[in-house]
């Protein structure tokens, strides 16, 4: 008879050996991340200066990203962090600013943010365009538990599309698209719920 596993987390992984391909090692670096993880889920939100620009229905980027994360926060089952970015990062707030933040887009400096708690899994949003693409992933690889990415900017940009979805690929998480400028808060919404309701628990 085979052992039973002790703790969920371990049944949580064994799942995830079911559905990964092995042969590209997602399990082994999956069960890694997921071992160094204790604290909350977290989501990281980009408030650089692109977010200012005008979206769905004329409104600006900011806006309905700002709305969709407090319908998130307040109807959330279990305690979840939030950190907004673009210079130093924002910690530990209840909801995004109503502007911008100053600074460029430091991405690399949230996601060292993030893993000062050690979250089992963390929600990237942002339109892919960091400071500097090589210090984002090195700090995603320093960031445990799973990395989910919501890309919120245009179809047309391939080279940030690239970037998020290697992102998502290097954190063992989920990728999603959501072109502001062609959908509102509504489908915003839907897609931040989606990934987390995908994050592990």
């Amino acid at each position: 008879m085979s052992k039973q596993l002790s703790n969920p987390l371990q049944a949580l992984i064994r799942k995830s050996a079911s559905t990964l391909p092995t042969n590209t090692g997602n399990v082994a670096r999956y069960e890694e991340r997921l071992n160094r993880t204790e604290g909350p889920r977290i989501i990281v939100a980009d408030l650089s200066g692109s977010m200012e620009s005008p979206a769905w229905g004329q409104r600006r980027k900011l806006d309905l990203l700002r709305e969709a994360v407090d319908g998130i926060l307040a109807n959330a089952l279990e305690p979840m962090r939030l950190i907004a970015f673009a210079g130093a990062p924002v910690d530990g707030i209840n909801q995004l600013p109503s502007n911008s933040l100053d600074g460029g887009t430091a991405l690399h400096l949230a996601l060292d943010c993030a893993a000062t708690h050690k979250p089992l899994a963390t929600l990237v949003i942002s339109d892919g365009q960091p400071d500097n693409e090589e210090l984002a992933l090195a700090a995603a690889r320093r960031l445990p538990g799973r990395i989910d990415v919501l890309y919120i900017g245009p179809d047309v940009e391939q080279s940030a599309i690239q970037f998020m979805r290697r992102l998502a690929q290097l954190g063992c998480g989920n990728y999603a698209a959501n072109d502001v400028a062609k959908a509102g808060q509504p489908a915003l919404l839907q897609s931040i719920r989606q990934l987390l309701l995908d994050a592990p628990r």
